[in-house]
């Protein structure tokens, strides 16, 4: 008797015992299949916010060049050899060249020449401040869940973080920078013009010789738009790493 009674307890236990290992392994493959889900949707919207943030820094890094090149042709106008030689350097690939405008166009998605004659107005593209802003929802929202945890690959998840971290402190490199548009502006109005008037180069090269503290203004401005540039040169560099990363992670699953 007591036999059958520790068989039966000994049957009913494995039973359950069993149910409970089932249902274990039930839950953590929906868990894990939960878990792939998410990190299908957030690489999806990533993978979308970083081509985003190639045509935000395309956009960004056109209006920078525009900007030292118009600069580039006002100095060199006013006798600065440097910005002279910069000139004959680049006579290829002017400011002024069709390839050039084409160009621009082409990589920042839209025109920043509001006159086919650049030359004819070389302020049509100041109105276009450069600046980049950095398309990060689906990385926050990885962040404040805590659903970092589901990036199992550690190159992926490196990279990630590599990207996202840079691109912040980048940015704030660029604010910091920010405040020579207000003094170019500022120095463009002493000389009686604004950013998007209607004035040719030769006349802009005039009015700037009346006010001599135009062309110290000017070289300073281009010594903070190249530091823009460098800074977006680097943030386009971490893009394009972190995009190859996601595609390898993507196509070897």
């Amino acid at each position: 008797m007591n036999r059958s009674v520790a068989a039966r307890w000994a049957g009913e236990f494995t039973v359950i015992v069993f149910g409970v290992l089932v249902a274990l392994g039930v839950d953590d493959w929906n868990a894990r299949r939960q878990d792939r889900e998410l990190e299908r949707s957030l690489l999806d919207r990533m993978q979308a916010e970083l081509s985003a943030d190639g045509a935000d820094l395309a956009t960004a890094a056109a209006d920078a060049q525009l900007r030292l090149r118009v600069l580039d042709a006002v100095l060199a106008g006013l006798g600065d050899e440097t910005a002279q030689t910069r000139m004959r350097l680049q006579e290829n690939d002017s400011l002024f060249s069709p390839s050039r405008r084409d160009s621009l166009r082409a990589l920042a998605g839209r025109s920043l020449w509001a006159s086919p004659d650049v030359e004819a107005r070389p302020l049509g593209g100041f109105q276009y401040r450069p600046e980049f802003d950095l398309s990060s929802t689906a990385y926050q929202e990885m962040i404040a869940t805590g659903a970092v945890r589901i990036l199992k690959d550690n190159a992926l998840r490196a990279a990630v973080m590599s990207y996202y971290q840079l691109a912040e402190d980048q940015g704030g490199n660029e604010q910091r920078q920010m405040g020579y548009n207000d003094r170019l502006e500022d120095a463009l109005v002493s000389i009686g013009v604004a950013a998007g008037d209607d004035i040719s180069l030769v006349d802009l090269v005039a009015a700037a010789r009346r006010v001599p503290t135009f062309a110290v203004e000017a070289r300073r401005a281009q010594t903070n738009i190249r530091m823009q540039a460098v800074y977006y040169s680097r943030i386009e560099v971490g893009r394009l790493q972190l995009e190859e990363v996601i595609r390898d992670y993507r196509a070897g699953r």
